[in-house]
């Protein structure tokens, strides 16, 4: 695909393999929090919304009605530190995206990176450095950075205006996202950016996606001419 000027990733489920990770810690936190059992099925329905309207979702289906902003934050804090405790022992990186993400940024003429992610910066930041990733990305955005989480394009809108700061004529058209949920597809496609979906749940998922890939890796470099 030509006239590649940027590429941005997702994070969970794209950069790195943490699904089960995420599950766990999900279940966790709403055994703990909720004295319920997570519906497995319906967690996975939820693939790539943000910490609280995950929470929020959940507490509707699994307790019934909406929770406190207090209870949401309560429930993000707690899901976070279980995170971070899981991950400190494994890294959730995908080699194959590791592998990628490097050779995007070596590659000459220099392509810009970035990160958009619903997770919070605690999450994201520290396991894309711990495996010497972070330093490539031109801006990670999280959680914080945004009011609206996918499937709003805000995130990606956000991630382009930091990129034309050096590169005041990108338009949006030539970024390239990378993403394994429908929410985030349709948030880079609302953003006017092309999509590649990649390690997807189901294809279903990647029924707005410009091209689906079973494995995102350096095979997939493309010209940006």
């Amino acid at each position: 695909m030509g006239g590649v000027q940027a590429v941005v990733f997702d994070f969970n489920g794209t950069i790195t393999d943490d699904d089960e990770f995420q599950f766990i810690v999900y279940a966790e936190t709403v055994a703990a929090k909720m004295g319920a059992e997570l519906d497995r099925a319906f967690f996975f329905g939820l693939r790539g919304l943000n910490d609280p309207d995950m929470f929020r979702a959940m507490h509707a289906h699994h307790v019934g009605g909406a929770p406190s902003p207090e209870f949401v934050e309560t429930l993000c804090r707690d899901r976070l530190d279980r995170y971070v405790a899981r991950v400190r022992s494994i890294s959730p990186v995908r080699p194959d995206a590791a592998a990628f993400v490097r050779a995007l940024a070596a590659r000459a003429p220099h392509v810009p990176l970035a990160v958009v992610t619903g997770a919070p910066r605690a999450e994201a930041a520290p396991v894309l450095a711990a495996e010497g990733l972070l330093g490539l990305f031109a801006t990670v955005v999280t959680a914080e950075d945004v009011a609206h989480g996918k499937p709003d394009p805000e995130g990606f809108l956000a991630a382009l205006a930091t990129l034309r700061a050096d590169r005041p004529w990108l338009r949006a058209d030539e970024v390239l996202v990378f993403e394994d949920a429908a929410v985030g597809i349709t948030a880079a496609r609302r953003a006017g950016m092309r999509c590649i979906g990649v390690h997807l749940q189901g294809p279903e998922a990647g029924a707005d996606a410009d091209e689906v890939h079973d494995v995102m890796g350096p095979h997939l470099l493309y010209p940006t001419a």
